[in-house]
């Protein structure tokens, strides 16, 4: 008799171990996204919007920042290679995008996304765009 409450008190315990287990890897496979503020600006006679989305997949952390220019007086803004021209900076950190994604192009028109691997979420940021000028576009 004292085998099987001694079996029945293991089995417990190693089915609690068991949905633990389960539920830590359920919870490092979430995604979690988080949609910061848009912006809005006029940059070398061209629109440009900003759509910013935090993306944390267990460890990994990401950036994305949806970008959709339009240009009727410089359309050949919308050929340039952004993931060579932007950068973003927060505290003493520089980084490039690791990617530069068009999603939709047209004559005037040009929706892309820039894509940063951060170590962790930031708070504050700041975008710079190396046009024909120099931007910045602050995230506070």
């Amino acid at each position: 008799m004292a085998i099987k409450k001694t079996l029945l008190i293991f089995m417990v315990f190693i089915g609690i171990i068991a949905i633990f287990s389960i539920k830590n890897v359920i919870e490092t496979n979430q995604t979690i996204k988080e949609v910061l503020t848009k912006k809005e600006t006029i940059l070398d006679e061209s629109q440009f919007i900003f759509n910013p989305i935090f993306e944390k997949n267990g460890s990994n952390n990401e950036l994305k920042i949806l970008v959709e220019i339009t240009s009727y007086m410089n359309p050949e803004i919308l050929q340039f290679n952004y993931k060579e021209q932007s950068l973003i900076e927060f505290g003493n950190i520089i980084l490039q995008p690791t990617k530069w994604t068009i999603l939709e192009q047209s004559k005037y028109k040009v929706i892309g996304q820039l894509t940063f691997e951060l170590n962790k979420r930031v708070e504050q940021f700041k975008l710079k765009l190396f046009t024909y000028s120099d931007h910045e576009i602050h995230w506070n």
